[in-house]
């Protein structure tokens, strides 16, 4: 690959479209070299879970459980943008349950007029059957952790009520590999975003 070297670049016509000759590219060496507008995603970071699981997590007032197969990790480009995580989960729990989502080890997304076990950044869906058919339910958070350091963000299933219960990733709770109990994936994106 040839490298074009200019000292600046401008455009010739007042359409204001610069064009790289073909086989030739920008590279941005130092930090704020390239800019990119607010709002434009930096990168990408894509995770998909096939893992089939139970995990029994505490009576309520107690610490909840990772469900670590879903930890995702990043390292911003830059300390101001904005880190967008998108999940897609395939679960079967008890109903008064919630998800708190992690940057690292630090809890985000907790409600701020509620920091009582009850309180998450997600809540799981009523499921009066918990027996043969889980669900695929969508959940996203936008952090501003103003770092570019590798960050890992993780999951945690918590009990927002009486009893301890146990979490089911990808199956339903009486999925032993037979028909009519669904199995399926989980999926996490993370996209860094330009502030």
């Amino acid at each position: 690959m040839s490298k074009l070297k200019v000292s600046s670049i401008s455009h010739r016509t007042g359409s204001g479209i610069v064009t790289i000759p073909t086989d030739n590219r920008i590279l941005g060496t130092d930090v704020g070299s390239v800019y990119a507008p607010g709002g434009q995603v930096i990168q990408t970071i894509y995770k998909r879970v096939d893992d089939k699981l139970a995990l029994s997590f505490a009576a309520a007032g107690s610490t909840g459980s990772f469900i670590t197969q879903l930890d995702t990790s990043i390292t911003p480009k830059y300390s101001t943008s904005k880190i967008l995580i998108q999940a897609c989960l395939t679960f079967e729990v008890q109903n008064d349950t919630v998800f708190r989502l992690y940057r690292d080890t630090t809890p985000i997304g907790i409600n701020v007029n509620d920091s009582n076990y009850w309180s998450g950044t997600w809540v799981t869906n009523y499921d009066p059957d918990l027996a043969s058919t889980p669900n695929t339910q969508t959940y996203f958070y936008m952090d501003s952790p103003g770092l570019n350091v590798p960050l890992t963000y993780r999951i945690m299933i918590q009990s927002a009520g009486v009893a301890a219960n146990t979490f089911y990733l990808n199956r339903s709770v009486n999925s032993t590999g037979q028909g009519n109990y669904e199995v399926a994936i989980s999926q996490i994106i993370i996209q860094e975003i330009a502030a």
